[in-house]
């Protein structure tokens, strides 16, 4: 009899717990962080061995920027459930944030071991790779990661930006317009078509996709607009002084200009009338020489 009460009370208890638990993800939802660790924690005294009570604990401190603290909590959860995919990808995002990116890549790469299906977890190694400056593997593993969901228009951009770090340009313009294709007012796609763009010369996309990004956020700058005016008032200057050796483009002369030859052509002139004159002189005074021997 004593047996069955306290298995009724085990029973209990854990449904007690389910109830704070579901509590805390709804304070979570609704934004009231330190209301869901509170009831995450009641959750945890009822269940100590409740993991995932334990990692949405995390992640309600992890909302808060309080990395420290939601670290612990997923290694509490990891503790109890070693094989879980999303406790270690959750491990890795923190590490992420607290820069810690040797620990943070590993802990990724311990979540593939578990489930290689997750979006989450192939878009967090790549952020990391990113960070690392290791652009092939941020390069696989973001495309990885759009295979299972391309609906993600910020992964699309990231690829664009690591694919424009590996200077495969054509690629990297792609990607961004599948971004935009996603989602047309992102300001941060607009900057970075019009850095490649920019990049391969084609000066005034470039500057149409500049001045879409200052449309969208009229605080936003983009690095390379500058320049890109720049460069199109110089393409233009040369352009104009090659069309000023057209004849078509010569404005027609008033009654009263002169024209002004070079220097050089006046010298030609001159040594041209030179030679002229003394072949005369030279002619002449071969026939005077024939005239005197006769």
């Amino acid at each position: 009899m004593s047996m069955l009460c306290i298995q009724a009370t085990a029973g209990s208890g854990m449904d007690e717990a389910i109830v704070w638990f579901n509590k805390g993800n709804v304070l979570t939802g609704k934004g009231d962080y330190s209301g869901a660790v509170f009831a995450y924690d009641n959750a945890l005294e009822l269940d100590p061995f409740y993991a995932a009570a334990y990692r949405n604990r995390g992640d309600a401190l992890f909302a808060t920027q309080n990395y420290i603290d939601a670290l612990e909590s997923y290694d509490r959860s990891l503790a109890i459930d070693t094989t879980s995919a999303e406790g270690w990808a959750r491990k890795g995002r923190v590490l992420f944030m607290m820069q810690e990116y040797e620990k943070s890549l590993e802990a990724y790469e311990k979540a593939l071991l578990y489930n290689t299906h997750i979006f989450s977890i192939y878009d967090g190694k790549g952020d990391v790779a990113t960070a690392m400056e290791e652009y092939e593997t941020a390069e696989s593993a973001y495309n990885n990661a759009l295979k299972i969901d391309s609906s993600s228009y910020e992964t699309w951009n990231k690829l664009g930006e690591v694919l424009t770090k590996r200077y495969r340009n054509e690629e990297a313009l792609s990607a961004f317009n599948e971004a935009l294709v996603i989602n047309n007012e992102s300001a941060k796609v607009w900057n970075n078509k019009g850095s490649v763009l920019y990049l391969m010369g084609r000066l005034d996309e470039a500057l149409d996709s500049f001045e879409k990004a200052i449309s969208l956020d009229t605080s936003y700058i983009p690095k390379q607009y500058r320049d890109t005016l720049t460069e199109i008032e110089k393409s233009s200057s040369l352009e104009n002084t090659n069309r000023g050796y057209s004849i078509d483009n010569f404005a027609p002369f008033s009654d009263n200009s002169t024209i002004k030859m070079p220097p050089m052509i006046f010298l030609l002139n001159y040594g041209v009338s030179i030679a002229g004159i003394v072949c005369i002189l030279v002619l002449a005074l071969f026939r005077l020489l024939i005239r005197n021997r006769t």
